[in-house]
């Protein structure tokens, strides 16, 4: 349910400290690493988030699974 997910994203982006990822003209870049808890188990993901420059509002702007980096 997309509800669920929504809940999760928002409650790791609430307890997770964001990193700037990037500045342009158009804003600055977040990136928030984290534990997206799911229905089975937790599943470690990377968020995006951008704060427009015009407004300071942020916007979501994607989520994708962690890369696991092998040594």
């Amino acid at each position: 349910i997309w509800q669920d997910l929504e809940r999760s994203t928002l409650a790791l982006s609430a307890t997770t400290e964001a990193h700037v990822d990037g500045k342009s003209v158009y804003g600055t870049v977040w990136r928030i690493e984290g534990l997206l808890q799911g229905p089975l188990k937790p599943v470690a993901v990377v968020m995006i988030w951008i704060q427009w420059a015009s407004d300071d509002s942020f916007h979501f702007v994607t989520l994708k699974t962690q890369r696991i980096r092998r040594t």
